[in-house]
Parts: structure tokens; C-alpha cells; sequence
């Protein structure tokens, strides 16, 4: 997932941009084979080759490294792959540095999503939009304390890009700054699944709430959506 050589930074903030937060770039990479379902560990058969275990799904993860300064996230991330160029099944995660970007870890929390078909990949907004979304991040755009990470996954026939939360409430003042960050029209539809109905479900997209987020009107009542999974 490099793009070149990479050595560990050593983020020296003198005359740097500080961020107010530590922050952790993750890659993530699983085979097709695997990408099928999630189970929770205490489910998971170890003889079964149809799921992948929270410790599977954790050993998947690769740390990319650390930085608390804007200068030290450009010196990973010009190193780094764009997720057009990225093989199927795998991901990109920028999360806050106390925890990995796995939803046991959030247990309470969730995620808003929008999902986009392969054409944004190949004109190249999946990567303006991937961009956007990690400067929204680092500069505390969505101005919520519950926004713990952002992830773009790359899959076979859909990318999909996430915001993830500490709580389960959907905070509707989130998803209306994901779709002001992203550019997205005001009919547009976005959707939201906490973590609990992910780990069940072994899947953090499939049987997702849609909601439609306008200016006029943050909270509007939830529909039934459906995607494919993950």
C-alpha cells in the first residue's frame, strides 16, 4: 500500500502545524475469500473458513504510523497509495490514536456512510472526496467530541466512505456536515448502522438506515435502506 520506501516519522512539532489531536493512519487489506462476513470471536467457528474473528479482522489492520502536526500527515500520506489505486477489499482508516478503528472498541458508537458506485473511482472523486474528508477530520470540521475516525473502503463494485462515532445516536448534525464536506445535494441520502447492529449483522453496511439531511430540516424520519455488503 506504499507508493515508496517509508521509514518511521519522528514528528518534531517545532514550527509545525499542531493538530489538536494525536491521529493513527491504518491499511487495512483482507482477501476476497475472507471479506465475506465478520463474527465476533466468541461466535466464530475456528474451524470455519466463512467468517473472520475479531482477532482475524485486527491482524488484518497495519499501522501506517502516528502524527499530531499537519506536516507529519503529509509525510505519510504522499507516500501513500490514493484509494483508486488500491485492489479490492481494502482500506484506509484515520482514527484518533487511543484506539483501532474496530467496532468492539466502540461498542456504543456507529456510522454514517455513503456509498458510491465504481465511475467515482475511475474520474478520480473517490480521491477528492477521500481528501476532504481527512482535512475535515484533522481540522475538527464536524465539531463533535463523539467523532472518533473517518474510512474509505475499497470494494469489487462499490467504495464506500464513513464517519464513525463513539455513541450510537446518529448526531444528525454529523451526517449534515458529512454531506457539506462531501458536497452532496440536499436530496441526497446517507446512511447510518451503529456498531452492535454491525457485529451482529457481520457487515457494516447491510440493512443501514437511510436518511435524507436537509438545511431546512436536520432530522427527518427514518427510512428502511438497504446496500450490498461490505
Amino acid at each position: 500500500f506504499f507508493s515508496q520506501a517509508m521509514t518511521e516519522q519522528q514528528d518534531n512539532n517545532t514550527d509545525k502545524h499542531v493538530l489538536q489531536s494525536e491521529w493513527t493512519l491504518w491499511f487495512e487489506k483482507r482477501g476476497q475469500d475472507r471479506a465475506v462476513k465478520y463474527e465476533p470471536e466468541a461466535e466464530s467457528n475456528k474451524n470455519s473458513d466463512k467468517g473472520l474473528s475479531q482477532r482475524q479482522w485486527e491482524q488484518s489492520l497495519q499501522k501506517v504510523g502516528c502524527f499530531s502536526t499537519l506536516e507529519g500527515f503529509w509525510e505519510y500520506y504522499i507516500r501513500l497509495k490514493r484509494p483508486s489505486q488500491l485492489e479490492a477489499f481494502s482500506s484506509y482508516h484515520l482514527f484518533r490514536c487511543d484506539k483501532t478503528p474496530t467496532w468492539e472498541n466502540y461498542p456504543n458508537g456507529g456510522h454514517w456512510l455513503v456509498t458510491m458506485k465504481k465511475p467515482a473511482q475511475a474520474d478520480g472523486r473517490l480521491d477528492k472526496l477521500w481528501e476532504q474528508l481527512m482535512f475535515a477530520i484533522l481540522g475538527e470540521e464536524f465539531e463533535h467530541p463523539d467523532v472518533v475516525g473517518v474510512v474509505v473502503q475499497v470494494r469489487s463494485k462499490e467504495d464506500v466512505l464513513s464517519v464513525w462515532l463513539s455513541d450510537k445516536n446518529p448526531k444528525f448534525r454529523v451526517g449534515e456536515k458529512l454531506k457539506t464536506i462531501l458536497h452532496l445535494g440536499p436530496s441526497t441520502v446517507i446512511e447510518y448502522k451503529n456498531h452492535a447492529s454491525s457485529i451482529k449483522d457481520g457487515t457494516g453496511t447491510r440493512n443501514a438506515m437511510a436518511y435524507k439531511i436537509s438545511e431546512e430540516k436536520k432530522k427527518k424520519q427514518p427510512e428502511e435502506g438497504k446496500s450490498e455488503k461490505a
